[in-house]
């Protein structure tokens, strides 16, 4: 009788203790790949304000952190955004476990990374020509692509789309990695 009691508890204990540290595992992994995201970001400050240097060239240091701490903010925003899926897969994997959730956030990683890409390797492009960040207008002009395109040069449209593919392919790399913690 009371060993088998004893046996039960440390059989609950165990099973509680292992219950207790996948969830631990799953919320730091959620908590990662919200992290994860803000370099992401971050560094699009910097390449953006490099690129367009004739509006940023009267900048101090200490203009260019303000930039960076101001933006943080959104940066945040959007990371949680885009961790509100790896999120609900993360939880879905709780009763359906296996090698799927790998997978389907590394499909995620890939599309969020060549999307993020895209937004800002055309929006880098195109403040030099509209004089305003992207927004709405794009879907104007993706009615007629060759509108869009004629204010674009020939040779930046090649370096844009070099841009793209490296940072999308650096956000695909940086999420693969980012995976292991899964």
């Amino acid at each position: 009788g009371l060993e088998r009691l004893q046996h039960l508890q440390r059989t609950y204990r165990g099973v509680t203790g292992k219950v207790i540290f996948e969830m631990k595992k799953r919320l730091l992994f959620i908590l990662i790949v919200f992290i994860a995201w803000l370099p992401v970001f971050v560094i699009q400050k910097p390449v953006f304000m490099f690129y367009q240097h004739a509006l940023s060239e009267t900048c101090t240091f200490t203009d260019f952190l303000q930039v960076m701490l101001h933006g943080l903010k959104l940066d945040c925003t959007i990371a949680g955004y885009l961790t509100a899926i790896p999120l609900l897969l993360t939880l879905v994997s709780v009763w359906l476990p296996g090698a799927w959730l790998k997978k389907v956030l590394k499909g995620y990683f890939l599309i969020m990374g060549i999307l993020v890409s895209a937004i800002f390797s055309v929006d880098v492009a195109l403040y030099s020509f509209w004089g305003f960040r992207l927004d709405a207008t794009l879907f104007f002009y993706l009615q007629s692509p060759a509108d869009a395109m004629a204010s674009v040069p020939l040779g930046m449209f090649f370096i844009q789309l070099l841009v793209f593919v490296a940072y999308a392919l650096g956000i695909y790399a940086w999420f693969t990695f980012i995976l292991r913690f899964a």
